[in-house]
């Protein structure tokens, strides 16, 4: 099934000459079965989804159905869940290369201003805050025109 991407739709294993000597029947009395291929979006075939009964049965339409529905569904969980993980991968990352950058602004012996685009300082160094006169905290948050009276600005 998992090479075939093809559902494995099995009545009764017993009659089968490619089944009837797997130990699934005697040991875990699996008589019918019936499975469908998890595939992710990219072709990888991670296993199957399947049912089994302890008697011989013929699987419907509907039963088929049903199964590659779920199987869609779990495909979906798995592809939410990994998508989440990149997610929490890239922020993590995102947050270390920040964490680096403020480091080297806070430390360089240049005066360093970083705004927003409505020119919001978001981030100044020691150097930068005392070449206007403060200090970063008194900056951070604040636009230029809201330190300064417009008579110096203009």
């Amino acid at each position: 099934m998992v090479t075939s991407n093809a559902p494995l739709i099995v009545e009764d294993a017993r009659e089968l000459p490619l089944l009837h000597n797997n130990l699934a029947i005697s040991d875990l009395n699996v008589i019918a079965y019936l499975g469908v291929p998890l595939r992710t979006s990219e072709g990888y075939n991670l296993g199957s989804l399947c049912v089994i009964d302890d008697k011989p049965r013929t699987w419907s339409s509907e039963d088929l159905q049903t199964l590659t529905d779920l199987a869609e569904l779990v495909m979906t969980e798995i592809t939410v869940r990994q998508y989440l993980h990149q997610q929490k991968e890239i922020q993590k990352a995102l947050e270390e290369s920040n964490t680096l950058l403020q480091g080297v602004i806070l430390g360089s012996n240049d005066g360093i201003y970083v705004r927003d685009l409505e020119g919001r300082y978001l981030l100044v160094n020691e150097i930068g805050a005392a070449i206007l006169g403060l200090t970063p905290q008194e900056m951070i948050g604040k636009k230029y025109r809201e330190l300064f009276s417009a008579e110096i600005v203009a």
